[in-house]
């Protein structure tokens, strides 16, 4: 069961950045998206994210990607 997005956990600290979940684009199981960052290409900057799923997947993606997995999930 998952939290709905606006509520905070209990004993989170004031100030704390709390993870960004997501669906592992492998197994579909929760993931954390551990990292952001713009990398160049020849078609110019694009953004990318670390993820990384209970189940130990890694990942280093572009966003876009993410987006359309998340998207076609039911």
């Amino acid at each position: 069961m998952t939290a709905p997005r606006n509520v905070v956990p209990a004993g989170t600290t004031v100030g704390t950045t709390l993870p960004e979940l997501t669906s592992c684009p492998e197994c579909g199981a929760t993931a954390e998206i551990t990292r952001r960052d713009v990398l160049e290409s020849t078609d110019g900057p694009i953004e990318h994210v670390g993820v990384r799923c209970v189940r130990k997947h890694v990942f280093l993606m572009p966003t876009f990607l993410l987006d359309r997995l998340v998207q076609s999930q039911p």
